[in-house]
């Protein structure tokens, strides 16, 4: 450029747009002759037409630009971490002009070493970057492979944002079940997380589904958690899914493959360090306020709660009906009164806990509701915080009660 900066212009070849779309159609024409039960595990048409559009983004460097603005501003705390500048005045849906990085390609590791960087310090930064990109941003590079990674400036740089990967809230919050599961060995929690992230038909057998997910924990029962690895853990995953018939987001596809190619870098720079405990540790000092936001975000509770009303908002009248009922002497119960008094007194306990539940989704719901007015958001975030003192209050309660 005139002021001496150096950059990279990257020109699209002329005519790939038309030559793009008409491989990816004639795939898709192939794809519907693929028998169902093939790939059972993904709907092939449509990972072929989220492929298309990937493409079809990626062919438009504009939106390359966006992404890697986008990408820069999310880690512009973190750093060890990089991004070229991108000039948007000269970019253009056929052309895009960032920053030169004259960097070491990650894996000159002779070159690495020659310019005084730890391998293994490398390696740990790469992965933590990436830990955060999916679970905290839920944007990641969705191509991190050696050629798209240098090194400067005691930097790692990301290049080439032609890929991205996406994970909305939900999926986060899901994404985080699993592996919490994963490490508690909770059956039942990996399989409701699983069906969270997945397209089921009426067909599905949910005690053949829990079996595998049992089977599956299972072969990870007696190993030490720093030996286990990511990718093994996502494609253990989706087998279970094709097995069952699941049908998974294509968003998960594009995650598999990018953990693949951090992990081996991983691997190769820090063979000493252990993955998941690496990922653990990084969880609890890092993680908790957005795991929290994640899982009481507006909308979640918003939804939830509009659910209970619209579906629990008889719940009064059935219970007096019940009542009146009992005092005129129209109900038969079916039941043997052995040890009165201590039914009794069970009876009163979940009474207590249903009042407590019931003040829980009342402040939760204010909170939420008064959340979308600028006037009172103090209030909101009071309301929010005594939902969920009430909320632990209540589940330590059961958690105490089953321990007794």
């Amino acid at each position: 450029m005139l002021s001496g900066q150096e950059v990279i212009i990257k020109i699209q070849r002329p005519g790939i747009d038309d030559i793009v779309n008409e491989d990816i159609q004639l795939l898709i024409k192939l794809a519907r002759h693929i028998p169902k039960h093939f790939i059972s595990m993904v709907d092939v048409q449509e990972v072929l037409e989220n492929l298309r559009e990937t493409l079809i983004k990626e062919l438009d460097f504009r939106n390359e630009a966006e992404a890697m603005k986008r990408f820069r501003a999310n880690n512009k705390r973190v750093v060890c971490l990089g991004v070229p500048e991108v000039y948007d005045e000269f970019t253009t849906p056929h052309l895009i002009v960032e920053e030169y990085i004259n960097g070491i390609p990650l894996n000159h590791y002779s070159q690495l070493l020659e310019a005084g960087y730890d391998l293994e310090d490398v390696g740990k930064k790469l992965m933590l970057s990436f830990i955060k990109q999916v679970f905290k941003d839920g944007y990641f590079h969705g191509d991190p492979h050696p050629g798209n990674l240098l090194v400067r400036d005691g930097k790692i740089y990301f290049i080439d944002f032609g890929i991205m990967g996406e994970l909305e809230v939900g999926m986060r919050s899901s994404l985080n079940d699993i592996l919490y599961s994963f490490t508690a060995q909770d059956v039942d929690g990996m399989t409701k997380a699983i069906l969270s992230i997945t397209q089921f038909d009426n067909g599905l057998n949910s005690a053949v589904l829990s079996q595998d997910v049992e089977q599956m924990l299972g072969r990870y029962s007696g190993v030490d958690i720093g030996s286990l690895s990511m990718t093994d853990l996502l494609e253990d995953l989706l087998t279970v899914f094709q097995k069952n018939h699941l049908k998974a987001p294509s968003q998960i596809t594009i995650l598999e493959k990018a953990s693949l190619q951090i992990e081996g870098i991983f691997r190769e720079f820090a063979p000493n360090i252990d993955l998941m405990t690496l990922a653990k540790d990084y969880f609890l000092e890092n993680m908790g306020p957005d795991m929290l936001k994640q899982a009481l975000n507006k909308e979640t509770i918003l939804i939830e709660l509009f659910y209970l009303l619209r579906n629990g908002k008889n719940i009064p009248r059935h219970l007096h009906q019940l009542l009146e009922q009992i005092l005129n002497g129209r109900i038969v119960l079916n039941h043997d009164f052995i040890n009165f008094s201590g039914r009794v007194k069970v009876f009163e306990k979940v009474l207590n806990n249903m009042v407590l539940a019931l003040l829980t989704l009342a402040f939760l719901l204010s909170g939420a509701l008064l959340s979308n007015k600028s006037d009172f958001q103090n209030l909101a975030w009071l309301f929010l915080g005594l939902g969920t003192v009430l909320a632990l209050v209540t589940v330590g309660r059961i958690i105490f009660k089953k321990k007794g």
